[in-house]
């Protein structure tokens, strides 16, 4: 086996050298896929402006509140 792995990346021809590369390449290219897939699946949607379970004024767009404390729909 190890005959024709030198045979294909090897670093004394241009051929073995751009193999190398285009390996390297596609190996980083896989693994930002991966981590971009995997990162992916845990985002949660944002919370809908039509939610009736709070009784208090909703804001025209979406505020994280500070505190809990302050938030007076518990």
């Amino acid at each position: 086996m190890a005959q024709g792995f030198n045979k294909y990346f090897n670093s004394t021809t241009i051929n073995g050298r751009a193999n190398v590369a285009k390996v390297t390449y596609a190996s980083i290219a896989l693994f930002f896929i991966y981590l971009r897939m995997r990162r992916g699946s845990k985002s949660a949607p944002p919370p809908s402006a039509d939610d009736s379970s709070c009784s208090c004024e909703k804001p025209e767009k979406y505020v994280i509140p500070m505190d809990e404390q302050e938030h007076e729909c518990d």
